[in-house]
């Protein structure tokens, strides 16, 4: 067992995964902010309960969709975004549904150059891109999901949520990402 940035870190089958345990007082310090977003990378899915008795809980599935993942996740968060740009039209509705079933309030699935699609407890929304010269779409996503975010804890409703969002994602297309800039990875 490790300490560091508050947070127990253990150690469960080194070195292929760790994950972090939260103290009670990174649940106190979680609890003075009304929403707090994680992912799948993050390997803090058995917190998730005590989360979300602190707060609303975003997460980042990204194309993880597998039902037992869903069954352990969903009934303890929020709003639930997922990458689906490979998912057809079918696909993305049961998987809402899904969602909704286990619990989770809005389900967002954004699809590239196809827009997202939202349910917010069953009722959909659909969100086009924003038009942009795009050089990368690196970070896209992410901010796509913290524009949202921030509008949403801001009071508005989901169509203006997601024009912010789709504005926010397109303006991160107009510069170059992490990798390779301002020099070629070798």
């Amino acid at each position: 067992t490790r300490m560091g940035w508050g947070c127990t870190w253990e150690i469960t089958s080194f070195p292929s995964s760790c994950r972090i345990r939260l103290t009670p007082e990174d649940l106190d310090y979680i609890e003075q902010y009304g929403l707090c977003h994680t992912s799948c990378f993050s390997s803090i899915e058995y917190e998730l309960p005590e989360m979300a008795k602190r707060c609303q809980v975003s997460f980042d599935f990204s194309e993880r969709t597998d039902p037992d993942y869903l069954a352990r996740v969903c009934p303890y968060v929020t709003y639930a975004f997922f990458s689906g740009s490979h998912m057809t039209q079918e696909e993305i509705e049961a998987l809402m549904d899904r969602c909704h079933a286990l619990g989770t309030k809005v389900v967002g699935v954004t699809l590239g150059s196809r827009g997202s699609i939202f349910s917010e407890e069953g009722k959909r929304y659909h969100q086009g891109i924003v038009p942009v010269e795009a050089i990368d779409t690196m970070g896209a996503g992410d901010s796509f999901i913290a524009g949202f975010l921030t509008r949403r804890i801001l009071g508005d409703g989901m169509e203006d949520a997601l024009r912010f969002a789709a504005t926010a994602a397109a303006n991160t297309c107009k510069f170059h990402g992490g990798f390779g800039y301002p020099h070629p990875l070798d």
